[in-house]
């Protein structure tokens, strides 16, 4: 899913750099990215090292004189109450942050007219995923999956604060990408 994500963002970079849509490969960069975590036999790969992949393919473009380097954020316990100002400090500065998060089931029944995700109802949780954080408004963080535009509404949703507070485990940018734009 990191993959993924991360060629979405790489899209909209593209998209805002030269004007028109672009797709790239998202199983190949994952391909890349399994040559380097060093986990060849474990699905999955670390966001910071699809990152630093993505960076070295040029996925991000050839941009001269800008130093992008990954920069990660973590939640922990401690630090719940700073967290969100955290995200959306890196948001006005860098568009995009793309999010590790535990889900539950409460993600398997969003449709377009339900992709409001407050209070979880379920939580036990099923597994980690891969997403793309792209802003937020006065009810939470808009998120968007990778699981196709039939989820959620046309791939996005709505995470709470107190839910995405409850759900967020790690994420990862890149500095100094939109500086040439």
């Amino acid at each position: 899913c990191v993959a993924y994500a991360t060629c979405s963002v790489a899209e909209s970079y593209f998209w805002k750099r030269n004007g028109f849509p672009c797709n790239y490969d998202a199983l190949e960069l994952y391909k890349k990215c399994k040559e380097v975590d060093g986990m060849p036999n474990v699905k999955g790969t670390a966001m910071d090292v699809c990152l630093e992949c993505a960076l070295k393919a040029g996925i991000f473009g050839k941009f001269e004189g800008n130093n992008q380097t990954v920069k990660t954020i973590h939640n922990s316990k401690y630090a719940k109450d700073t967290i969100v100002n955290s995200i959306k400090s890196v948001l006005m500065k860098y568009d995009f942050i793309i999010g590790g998060f535990k889900i539950t089931s409460d993600y398997y029944y969003l449709t377009n007219s339900n992709y409001f995700i407050g209070r979880y109802a379920s939580h036990k949780t099923c597994g980690n995923h891969c997403m793309t954080i792209c802003g937020w408004n006065k009810r939470g963080f808009i998120i968007q999956n990778q699981w196709g535009t039939s989820f959620g509404a046309k791939g996005f949703f709505i995470l709470s604060y107190e839910a995405f507070i409850d759900s967020f485990v790690y994420g990862a940018y890149i500095t100094n990408i939109l500086d040439s734009l």
